[in-house]
């Protein structure tokens, strides 16, 4: 039987739906938390959901784990805004929601999440046995002007999108689920690497985004109908989110990835005003998103383990592996 606390969660996703990230909608959650369940964590005042947490947990290798989900870039915590407070009545005010949150969290062995980088100065998470670290995800703003997105490409993903239109690509929309997963897996193969999830899984979260008119496949063909790269983009009343990029490697300098990254921004722009898309701690990865014009923003890994022998495994490995 499903919590009280999620029950309401569900009617807060009906109720405030466009202050809500995709990635905490309780749609979203019920398809990519396959592999366990989630909850969710809610304070209340007088009977009004204050804030909201919701949190994945699943049981790895005999492990008590709350973690990210599959295709998930982060778990939001959701505070409603309050009219005339002072910046720190705010920053006291949500700290005082997120310790309660806090001591609300089912027990746990290991703790892993990331934090939308918008919350970064609100919350003070140390005094709370958090450890903190920092990565990066790429954002390109404001969007709605196409013509200033695209002046803000580097010379090199310029030259790309001359390339594209001297090969003849075309961009072409709503590629199959089915399509889309096996046209993956394949350029995935072609570099050595598997796919992390399962079709199943993908072609729900597809319906579904469709369904909710908040995703969509964006794919480019060259003359002969060879299919160059696929995108599937998902967004939210925020930000829109680069989720998805399938690129064929045979047909990786034929500009057919700029063009579609262009394109996807221009179908956000309908939606939102911000393109993320979604970081890498790979630098050649990182570098790509740079040179559209993206701006690098810190967001938190917020992390705590609290089984003993889960701590000592971790001190050996970063004292003799690394």
């Amino acid at each position: 039987m499903e919590s009280i606390s999620k029950s309401k969660y569900r009617e807060l996703c009906k109720q405030e739906s466009s202050s809500l990230h995709v990635f905490n909608q309780a749609w979203w959650l019920d398809i990519v938390c396959y592999e366990g369940y989630w909850d969710v964590v809610i304070v209340e005042r007088d009977g009004v959901i204050m804030a909201a947490w919701p949190y994945y947990f699943k049981i790895r290798h005999g492990v008590k784990v709350i973690t990210k989900p599959k295709l998930t870039q982060f778990t939001d915590i959701w505070i409603r805004p309050l009219p005339d407070q002072s910046h720190d009545e705010r920053v006291f005010f949500q700290k005082e929601l997120f310790r309660e949150m806090i001591s609300k969290l089912p027990g746990f062995q290991k703790f892993y999440q990331s934090l939308d980088y918008k919350l970064q100065e609100s919350l003070f998470y140390k005094d709370c046995g958090f450890k903190l670290s920092t990565a990066y995800t790429y954002v390109i703003e404001p969007i709605k002007n196409i013509d200033m997105v695209r002046e803000n490409f580097d010379y090199n993903k310029r030259q790309h999108l001359n390339r594209a239109r001297k090969e003849q690509l075309e961009i072409k929309y709503d590629l199959s689920a089915n399509d889309f997963y096996e046209f993956y897996c394949k350029s995935l193969l072609k570099r050595n690497k598997t796919i992390s999830y399962s079709k199943a899984l993908f072609i729900d979260l597809y319906n579904a985004a469709y369904a909710k008119n908040s995703g969509r496949v964006i794919y480019v063909v060259g003359p002969q109908g060879d299919i160059h790269c696929a995108e599937f983009l998902v967004w939210d009343s925020d930000r829109a989110y680069y989720l998805i990029n399938a690129i064929n490697p045979d047909f990786k300098n034929c500009g057919g990835a700029t063009l579609a990254v262009l394109e996807c921004i221009k179908i956000a722009s309908q939606y939102c005003n911000t393109f993320d898309f979604e970081g890498s701690m790979i630098e050649e990865v990182a570098d790509s998103f740079r040179r559209f014009g993206a701006i690098a923003k810190p967001y938190i890994n917020l992390s705590k383990t609290n089984s003993k022998l889960l701590k000592t495994f971790n001190f050996i490995k970063e004292e003799f592996f690394y």
